[in-house]
């Protein structure tokens, strides 16, 4: 288990985000990156070696400091890591912006920086909400790092549930790319997929920030009871 003092990042009423550390590195092997349910979504869709998931944790996650990485997922109840989730920089509206001007549509500016987020959580953490929990958290982390960036996220096609997550955030649709995430390298890569691309607007990202205040002080029992969580809207303009 960590320590509850060790640096948190930012937090959800049922989670702590943390920097991963060398004891973190089993547990994200055996939880997560050596099982094929989730491993079938992320990266080349293979199962990682121990070997290479220390090579992965050393190479795309975040050390302290830093604010573009993966980081690690605690559940406050039981102080044990579930997941991981983070922040990359990427080139998404610039890949659009290209097949757009390949096909004579009118190309649109991109922005000062563009911010990918996700996250992924071992099977016995699913169907809790905390993917709406983590995914909200994560948006208003980025837009403090980077108040002018273009936040993205992309799933696999066949994600369905990955997909809904991202459509509760009311990202809008924006196109479809192939390929993996460049900056993420590894040997053996299945052929690549064309994996949709939503983009959170500016004015979305405002609106999640004007929640903050509310989704913050949620308690689990309210947090529970919502459908979508945090996300009616005429529920929490006033309290």
């Amino acid at each position: 288990m960590r320590k509850i003092d060790d640096e948190v990042l930012f937090e959800t009423p049922r989670l702590r985000i943390q920097y991963a550390v060398k004891n973190d590195i089993t547990t994200l092997h055996e939880d997560i990156s050596s099982n094929s349910q989730v491993m079938r979504y992320l990266l080349d869709g293979t199962c990682l070696s121990l070997q290479e998931a220390q090579q992965f944790v050393v190479q795309h996650f975040s050390q302290r400091g830093e604010s573009v990485g993966f980081l690690c997922i605690f559940e406050k109840s039981s102080n044990q890591l579930i997941g991981f989730c983070g922040l990359l920089y990427c080139d998404y509206d610039q890949q659009l912006a290209m097949q757009k001007k390949q096909q004579n549509q009118q190309n649109q500016q991109p922005h000062q920086q563009s911010i990918e987020f996700g996250y992924a959580l071992a099977p016995q953490y699913w169907g809790k909400g905390y993917a709406h929990e983590v995914g909200p958290a994560q948006i208003h982390y980025a837009s403090k790092q980077w108040p002018n960036a273009q936040i993205f996220a992309s799933c696999h096609p066949n994600n369905r549930a990955s997909i809904r997550s991202v459509e509760k955030l009311e990202a809008a649709y924006i196109g479809s790319i192939a390929g993996l995430d460049e900056l993420i390298k590894l040997p053996n890569k299945l052929p690549c997929v064309f994996r949709p691309i939503y983009s959170l607007s500016l004015y979305q990202v405002s609106y999640l920030q004007r929640l903050e205040r509310f989704f913050f002080e949620l308690t689990h029992q309210q947090l529970s009871a919502m459908a979508p969580p945090i996300f009616q809207e005429n529920r929490l303009r006033h309290r």
